[in-house]
């Protein structure tokens, strides 16, 4: 009995790890992926973190403080202290030794204070909102980059998954091609050399398969890298084709400008943080302090608790040291780096958006070149083959058409799905704005 709760605990853990997630479009995946990405879900933290330190800038402003303090003092010896003995009655020019205090004694005291002018503070809470925009920017243009990652690890799974299709619908021609071949040679029409021939043109066609295969473990695992799956799960893909070779307008997407605008407006908050540090500030200041005084214990209830209590206001004067002009100065430095990377980033984006149409226009005109290249390929190989049952063609010219035909047929395939791909990508493009 045991063994079999064991082995039913152990099918139970197996098929959890095990686990099949399907996908049958890009969507699905990038779905996953969005929900799934450890880089997204920091990046989601990062957000948070921004908006809690613009929450604590605002409260700052004003930098609400207080100390509060309490004290028990014990006397053992209370300090000594001389006095005129005249004034006792004694003889003049003399002195008589008094001890003068408390023994027990509490302190309670609270020193409130809050800045009412601090221009610091205040340039610091516009840094920090700053801060807020450009992490939720950097959140779109991570998720923007890893899209473009996942839309095209799919679209090489679907390219290899297809291909690996074509090759083994072309193996079972190639079967039958080499049936006629050997056919032909038992007959003494060829020689053995075309059998070989059409034997290693087999060999190289399963060959091809098992690389593809092998290339497609591969994309299965960097997808799964890129997800944050398991390397137990498994990843099945089964795509749904979509032929369509219409042309897609592109939207301008200005999250990297944005991105380096926000750069500079941060860098220019951080320099005037650093320069309002030289000015003074303001602060309304307080005290409010009980205190009582026994000779006999703590918390005497015949003594009494003496209040003290004060208001007024505190200008604090910073000088500035050696250390306050290099922040200064390197908060100079920052803008200037980041005013040039403005620059680069707006041109870098202007070229993205036209290398993106140009991708497009030609993923469309290499698949209807492609189609139409099959095509006359295939005519060409039917004509030859016709001619080859007829005893008037060579088997090894037969052959290389035969092998023309397969790669224009691959490169077809690939270029179609090329095309979907780059779609795709301006579909990303368009919707993380």
């Amino acid at each position: 009995m045991k063994h079999i709760f064991a082995l039913l605990l152990f099918t139970i853990f197996a098929a959890k790890a095990q686990q099949t997630i399907r996908f049958s479009n890009p969507n699905e995946v990038l779905n996953f992926a969005t929900q799934n990405s450890i880089a997204l879900k920091s990046g989601n933290a990062q957000i948070a973190l921004a908006k809690y330190q613009t929450y604590y800038a605002k409260i700052n402003r004003f930098s609400p403080r207080a100390n509060m303090g309490y004290a028990m003092t014990d006397n053992l010896q209370l300090p000594v202290n001389f006095l005129p003995a005249e004034v006792f009655g004694g003889p003049a020019g003399t002195f008589k030794e008094a001890k003068f205090g408390q023994q027990y004694i509490q302190n309670l005291n609270i020193t409130p204070q809050i800045d009412l002018i601090n221009h610091a503070a205040w340039a610091k809470l516009a840094s920090f909102k700053t801060s807020e925009i450009l992490s939720e920017i950097n959140q779109k243009l991570i998720r923007k980059t890893l899209s473009e990652s996942v839309v095209a690890v799919y679209f090489n799974i679907v390219s290899l998954q297809e291909q690996i299709k074509i090759l083994n619908q072309t193996l079972q021609n190639a079967d039958s091609v080499m049936q006629i071949i050997q056919q032909k040679h038992n007959q003494g029409i060829i020689r053995s050399q075309d059998v070989n021939n059409a034997t290693v043109n087999k060999l190289m066609i399963k060959d091809r398969i098992q690389q593809l295969q092998n290339g497609i473990e591969q994309q299965y695992n960097l997808l799964k890298s890129l997800c944050d799956v398991p390397v137990s799960s498994e990843i099945l893909i089964e795509n749904q084709n979509s032929n369509s070779t219409e042309n897609v307008a592109i939207l301008p997407n200005s999250l990297k400008s944005q991105q380096a605008e926000l750069q500079v407006k941060y860098a220019q908050n951080e320099l005037k943080v650093n320069q309002m540090g030289y000015y003074p500030t303001l602060s309304f200041i307080g005290s409010w302090a009980l205190q009582e005084n026994s000779n006999n214990h703590f918390f005497d209830g015949k003594a009494r608790w003496i209040p003290q209590s004060y208001v007024g206001l505190r200008l604090n004067i910073v000088i500035p040291d050696a250390n306050k002009y290099a922040q200064t100065k390197l908060a100079k430095t920052n803008l200037q780096l980041s005013e040039f990377a403005v620059k680069k980033l707006q041109l870098q984006q202007e070229i993205e958006q036209k290398q993106l149409q140009l991708e497009m226009s030609k993923a469309i005109d290499n698949e209807l070149i492609t189609k139409e290249i099959l095509s006359l390929k295939n005519d060409t190989y039917q004509k030859n083959f016709n001619l080859f049952k007829q005893d008037i063609y060579p088997t090894e010219n037969l052959l290389l058409s035969f092998n023309d035909v397969l790669n224009a047929t691959l490169s077809q395939q690939v270029a179609k799905v090329q095309t979907a791909f780059q779609r795709e990508k301006i579909n990303i493009n368009n919707s993380i704005q």
